[in-house]
C-alpha cells in the first residue's frame, strides 16, 4: 500500500514499478500496491522501484540465480551425416542451459555423454567444462550404418533434448552372398542372393548392378 505524510494510507494510489535491470526480470503489476516479480534472463542483482507521482519512492532488492533445466539444455553434434568407416569424427557440444533458453554463465557441472546404439566412442565420455555454460566431447563414428542418438546427463539428470548424427554407408567394394540353405537336399531349390555392401557390410543402395 501507499503511504502519505503522517502516515495515512493513500487509497486507490496508481504506484508504477520499474527494474533496474530489466533484461533480467520483468515487473508485472497486481494491485494498486503489488507487483509480481518474473526471471526473465541471466542472474543478477537487481532493485525494483515502486514510483509514485513520478518520484522513486522505495525499493527492494533481489538477486536472480540461474537453475539447469533439463528440458531447456541440448545436445548438438556439429556435423551429421557421417560416413561408418570408424575413423570420421566430430564435435559434441551439451549447452546446460536454464528454462528461458540461457546458457548458465559458469561451469562446474558433471556433463556425462552417451550413445544409443553403442555405435561408435565418445571421448572424453565425461565432456569437457568450457567454463562459460557449454561442454565439449568428440564422438567417432561407428561401422554400422544408421542413426545414433547422442544422450547427456547433468549432475545425474537426463537433458531432454538429445542429438542424433546419421551414419551412412560408404562406397561399394564387395558382395555380401547369402543363400537359404548351405546343405540342400538334392532337388531341392535353394535362393541366392547377393547384397552390394561397402567394406563394413553395410547396404550400398545402388542399383543396375549385374551379378554373375
Amino acid at each position: 500500500r501507499s503511504i502519505g505524510r503522517g502516515g495515512r494510507v493513500i487509497v486507490g494510489s496508481e504506484i508504477q514499478w520499474r527494474a533496474t535491470t530489466p533484461g533480467v526480470v520483468s515487473v508485472a503489476p497486481l494491485t494498486d500496491s503489488t507487483a509480481e516479480v518474473t526471471a526473465i534472463g541471466n542472474g543478477g542483482p537487481v532493485a525494483i522501484w515502486g514510483i509514485f507521482r513520478g518520484v522513486d519512492s522505495v525499493s527492494t532488492s533481489a538477486s536472480v540465480a540461474q537453475r539447469f533445466s533439463p528440458t531447456g539444455s541440448v545436445v548438438v553434434p556439429a556435423a551429421t551425416p557421417l560416413p561408418a568407416d570408424g575413423t570420421s569424427a566430430t564435435t559434441v557440444t551439451v549447452y546446460v542451459r536454464d528454462a528461458n533458453g540461457n546458457n548458465l554463465s559458469s561451469g562446474g557441472d558433471n556433463v556425462v555423454v552417451s550413445l544409443s546404439p553403442a555405435n561408435g566412442t565418445v571421448t572424453p565420455q565425461t565432456a569437457t567444462d568450457n567454463g562459460d555454460g557449454s561442454y565439449s566431447a568428440t564422438y567417432i563414428a561407428g561401422t554400422t550404418s544408421g542413426n545414433v542418438i547422442i544422450s547427456a546427463t547433468v549432475n545425474g539428470v537426463s537433458v531432454a533434448n538429445s542429438g542424433i548424427v546419421t551414419l551412412t554407408s560408404g562406397v561399394a567394394s564387395q558382395y555380401v552372398v547369402n543363400a537359404s540353405s548351405l546343405q540342400p537336399v538334392a532337388g531341392s531349390p535353394v535362393t541366392v542372393t547377393a547384397r552390394l555392401a561397402d567394406g563394413n557390410g553395410n547396404s550400398v543402395p545402388q542399383a543396375g548392378q549385374t551379378v554373375t
